[in-house]
């Protein structure tokens, strides 16, 4: 496993902890007043980090204390937010609880 990019990880952190992650649609209307080079090298870091399956269980709970109960639900749930932030998706995947 790669380390993760510590912009992607400040991200992570912040946007998926317990007390936003019911709130997405402010992160995406945050990545639009990105520079257009931060946004998009974000997004590259978010697409390998799903196409790498680059985060275990353990290490996505560590990062934003919000439990999944297998590595396909973690990143079924992560290619939905992805597409919500940068491919223009209506709605955002609902957290499990």
């Amino acid at each position: 496993m790669q380390p993760i990019d510590r912009d992607l990880q400040t991200f992570l952190g912040g946007a998926f902890s317990a007390e936003v992650v019911d709130r997405l649609d402010h992160i995406r209307d945050g990545l639009v007043r990105r520079p257009p080079e931060r946004r998009e090298a974000l997004r590259s870091n978010f697409r390998s980090l799903i196409d790498e399956r680059a985060l275990d269980l353990r290490s996505w709970a560590q990062m934003t204390d919000i439990d999944f109960d297998s590595l396909d639900d973690l990143y079924e749930y992560l290619e939905g937010c992805y597409a919500y932030f940068f491919n223009s998706a209506a709605t955002y995947p609902e957290a499990p609880y």
